[in-house]
């Protein structure tokens, strides 16, 4: 090992404990969950403030499926960390060569961006110390909102001096329409989440800052919509000023800093395939709807669809060339699993380990599509009332399979298998009762010309109280 690795979760990948106990925790109620997050009394934290005088504390990444129906869903990070740990032989103590990141993600990403170059300077310095490495770097692999916090130290705190690379996996870059949904719709079955996000700065900072908005005329920016419902015009300059300050910073390092583009590289995983993927948004002056609708002419409806929360063009940094990312057929809350991580990046985090230039260039984006791939559509949540219908597409595919395979895995390890069957060209389902509880799912095919890969995701049913 001659370089450390850091691990940044996405959003909801840090379990968060409060002064009476756990806010965000494993094994926790989801409806008591969403009350004591949004009860400023009982959480007693200033959410647009630094976290030193919080009583709240991120302890550790979430280990298993976590979900906030309408918003976002995550198969979690104990697999991740044991895959890294098994690959790298590394630990977690000072030095030891894996640094792992939670914070909350409730706050102002750059509160968490300034502390995550603290602990990296100090464990960098711990690293160097105990190996006799020298001139030892950090390489950084953040999922989702992670990437956003992971490049404002990068480029805005300078940390690419002491940063081997930064790999995105799934980073919102420019933005989530999946973030403006939640904002101004929220999940049908829990009103709840609606009224707890709005007062996150850190979900206006996942709003899109590309033009997205039809109003029947073109399209616009959400800055310059007439006030949408559920958003607030002033969290929403501020994560449109968050994102500015990456983008500035990053034009003034390349062009000041000749070491900034040799001794530092940026290499995103794009999630592809999933074509539920929201892309854009009509606001008719009463409502927003969001749709997988490419937003005009900006993105070809080729292109128009990403990994089910965050757009393909989002997922690829700006004024970054595109033969620097790679692109994998998977759902978001699956980028961080295994599967994917030795399918895409395990040569590369061991070429990191070397001296020597690096080749970051990935497969192009039409070879990306030729394999066929399954687009998972499962629901985030699903009311205990009424039989589950998990259902999926596959694309791509000159003969699609007859039938797909889900395995469904409880939280308490009781495993299901379902057969998903086709209802319309390319399209399966499958309806099944399942108690209450979270679900790991995976979907594959044992047919078709080829077969497709599967896809993981990740789903919860509630209680029936909460329908």
């Amino acid at each position: 090992m001659r370089h450390p690795i850091v691990l940044v979760p996405g959003f909801l990948g840090s379990v968060l404990d409060g002064p009476t106990g756990p806010l965000w925790a494993p094994g926790k109620p989801l409806l008591q969950t969403l009350a004591e997050l949004r009860d400023p009394d009982t959480a007693r934290h200033p959410l647009t403030l630094p976290g030193d005088t919080s009583s709240v504390r991120a302890s550790r990444l979430f280990p298993d499926v976590a979900v906030l129906p309408g918003l976002l869903r995550t198969t979690g990070y104990a697999r991740t960390v044991g895959w890294v740990r098994e690959h790298f032989a590394v630990t977690e103590a000072p030095g030891g060569g894996l640094l792992t990141f939670p914070y909350d993600w409730r706050l102002d990403n750059r509160v968490h961006a300034r502390r995550l170059a603290e602990v990296i300077d100090l464990h960098v310095a711990e690293f160097r110390e105990r190996t006799g490495t020298a001139d030892a770097k950090a390489v950084v692999i953040a999922h989702g909102m992670g990437g956003l916090i992971a490049r404002y130290y990068v480029e805005v705190l300078g940390g690419w001096r002491d940063c081997r690379a930064l790999i995105t996996l799934g980073t919102p870059h420019r933005g989530s329409v999946r973030a403006l949904d939640t904002l101004t719709g929220g999940f049908r079955h829990l009103p709840g989440v609606r009224t707890l996000t709005r007062g996150f700065p850190s979900v206006h900072q996942l709003l899109p800052v590309y033009s997205v908005i039809d109003t029947g005329a073109g399209h616009i920016r959400i800055e310059d919509a007439a006030p949408l419902p559920g958003v607030r015009p002033d969290l929403v300059g501020d994560g449109l000023g968050f994102h500015r300050e990456i983008a500035a910073a990053a034009a003034y390092n390349a062009e000041s800093f000749p070491a900034y583009t040799h001794q530092h590289v940026t290499l995103p995983l794009v999630g592809t395939r999933q074509s539920g993927t929201l892309q854009s948004a009509r606001w008719n002056g009463h409502r927003v709807v969001c749709s997988a609708e490419p937003p005009g002419a900006l993105v070809p409806p080729v292109l128009a669809d990403g990994d089910g929360v965050v757009p393909r063009v989002s997922a690829m940094p700006p004024a970054l060339p595109e033969d620097r990312c790679r692109f994998v057929a998977a759902a978001h809350s699956a980028l961080q699993s295994p599967r994917v991580l030795t399918g895409r990046l395990l040569e590369l985090l061991v070429r990191l380990q070397s001296p020597g230039p690096l080749d970051v260039r990935g497969p192009s984006d039409q070879l990306a599509r030729v394999a066929p791939a399954i687009s998972s559509e499962v629901d985030d949540a699903y009311a205990g009332e009424e039989p589950a219908t998990l259902r999926a597409r596959v694309v791509g595919a000159a003969r699609p399979p007859r039938r797909l395979l889900a395995t469904v895995t409880r939280e308490d390890g009781e495993t299901l298998s379902l057969v998903l069957l086709e209802v319309a060209p390319a399209r399966y389902e499958v309806r099944s009762a399942l108690s209450a509880g979270l679900y790991d799912v995976e979907i594959g095919a044992d047919s078709g010309s080829p077969v497709p890969e599967a896809v993981q995701d990740c789903f919860a049913v509630l209680p029936r109280a909460a329908s």
